[in-house]
């Protein structure tokens, strides 16, 4: 028997398990598995597993493989045709195995993304190009079919994007695979240094996918390889406004700050790098963060690393320099719709990403993130109050009216719809920001401080305001004709004057609900 490692063994056992629990194949887990035999096959290491269905089920047979050496991980196949095993099951394994590499090497051969694959592994740009100009003619799809524009957008999301913000158009998402080849001619061309034709493809490109953003990155890389940083400035300022989620705003940041950078203008370097860590912490954001950061380090000739600014600093300096800090207004709306969109779909990995691109996008904001839920899964909409950072649901029939003329856009009446009475009607007390700042001041002081900003006009509920000398706030929402009925947000401050990030704790589900209890 040859010899595999004990994860190699456990992976074996586990792989077959997950495939038969496929639907399509035994449909759950086996009653009991084991590891039959482990055998040597064109040096790959293959191991047989015998299994039954159920306690007195005969012994099926399946097998795993091929494993090489110092990898944990299996090469593919998985199979099993729920035959029982006998002496000649390593006979019928070998032969399917020997059969389903015959089938792998054809498709490789055949497959122009396979063999594309193993020339980008080899660095072989010249013959990436080549194999592709002899092929794509095979892949080539209309630019217009049936009075549409065909579009090739490799990600289904950016072609949602794209439908919502382009309502009314004629067009249609076809195969992206002549995208797909185009896109690696032109990374290959990138590589190869053929700037001139690169972007010659860089416009045929953005026909087929109308403002992609991975192309317009590639089209400010370009000129950020040739040092043309007038040129990748007017890329840059460009593509912000079409930056429609945050691992992309964060990409953005990135070549902002190596603008700055070449521009010799360091602290806004460090404030833009520190930025774009708030939209993406990945390993290979800090990687790249940090190799910046010891450049500048190294030109001004620093002890150490140039210390980051707090979120404070970081935003005041921002301001003060004219910075947009944080996606357009529209982009950020349109995240949401994008979220409303695939929420009521299957697709888990797809509405986690809109989830948190939702979230991002609106600067951190769970408010942005429960208008859309709610919104989307309940008879009810989410009323945000972005100032004070809290919400309510209210039901969807019944209208809102909102005070245009308040500090705050505080919402003014919610109206029935069944009769047109107004079922809570809300104003806001006139508070001067002197008079804020006054009791912010004398809460840092030791002394708690409560004050009343917003009453109904029944008086029947109240908006408090405290501050204590940790700096921590409490807004609290009471209905005093139920005690039960009780909406309560509070808030950490992390910082002087940063804004207030609540957790909703209990929630009034409908004004309708409300008004039957008052």
């Amino acid at each position: 028997m040859e010899r595999l490692t004990v994860q190699q063994q456990n992976n074996a056992v586990i792989s077959l398990i997950e495939w038969l629990k496929h639907p399509n194949e035994l449909g759950k887990e086996p009653y009991s598995i084991e590891i039959e035999n482990i055998f040597l096959l064109d040096n790959k290491t293959y191991v047989i597993l015998k299994f039954q269905e159920n306690e007195n089920s005969p012994w099926l047979f399946g097998v795993v493989g091929g494993y090489e050496p110092g990898q944990v991980q299996h090469g593919g196949l998985v199979w099993s045709e729920f035959e029982e095993f006998d002496d000649y099951a390593q006979q019928k394994c070998i032969a399917y195995i020997k059969d389903y590499n015959d089938k792998l090497r054809e498709f490789e051969e055949n497959n122009i993304f396979a063999k594309l694959n193993n020339l980008g592994e080899q660095k072989k740009w010249e013959e990436i190009v080549n194999h592709i100009d002899e092929n794509i003619e095979k892949y080539r799809y209309p630019r217009e079919e049936d009075g549409k524009k065909c579009l090739q957008y490799t990600s289904k999301l950016e072609f949602i994007y794209y439908s919502i913000k382009h309502l009314g158009e004629n067009f249609k998402s076809v195969p992206s695979d002549e995208f797909s080849l185009l896109d690696r001619k032109l990374f290959a061309l990138i590589e190869l240094k053929r700037y001139d034709e690169a972007k010659v493809l860089i416009q045929e490109l953005l026909e087929m996918a109308p403002d992609c953003l991975n192309i317009l990155f590639e089209q400010i890389e370009i000129e950020k390889f040739q040092l043309n940083l007038d040129k990748a400035e007017e890329y840059i300022k460009a593509i912000y406004p079409k930056i429609w989620n945050y691992l992309a705003y964060a990409r953005y940041l990135r070549l902002v700050s190596w603008l700055c950078i070449e521009r010799e203008d360091w602290q806004m370097a460090v404030n833009i790098l520190n930025l774009s860590l708030y939209y993406d912490d990945s390993d290979y954001a800090f990687k790249y963060v940090n190799n910046e950061l010891n450049y500048i380090r190294q030109k001004n000739n620093l002890d150490q690393f140039p210390s980051r600014p707090t979120f404070k600093e970081m935003i005041d300096y921002l301001n003060y320099k004219d910075f947009p800090y944080a996606p357009t207004e529209e982009n950020q709306d349109l995240a949401m719709s994008l979220y409303d969109y695939v929420l009521v779909t299957n697709d888990e990995k797809q509405k986690r990403f809109a989830r948190d691109n939702c979230y991002f996008m609106n600067l951190g904001s769970i408010g942005a993130v429960r208008i859309v839920e709610i919104g989307a899964l309940t008879p009810n909409r989410f009323e945000y109050v972005p100032y004070y950072n809290f919400g309510f649901q209210v039901d969807k029939k019944n209208k809102v009216e909102y005070n245009h003329e308040a500090r705050n856009y505080m919402p003014a009446k919610f109206i029935s719809e069944e009769n047109g009475e107004a079922l809570i009607e809300v104003v806001e007390k006139n508070v001067s920001i002197e008079e804020f700042v006054e009791n912010y001041r004398a809460g840092l002081e030791g002394e708690i401080v409560v004050d009343n900003y917003l009453v109904c006009s029944n008086n029947q509920k109240a908006f408090k305001f405290l501050v204590n000398k940790e700096g921590f706030m409490e807004l609290i929402y009471l209905f005093e004709f139920d005690a039960n009925a009780l909406l309560k947000i509070t808030a950490s401050v992390k910082e002087d004057n940063c804004a207030l990030e609540g957790d909703i704790v209990g929630i009034i589900s409908t004004f309708e609900n409300l008004n039957a209890k008052n």
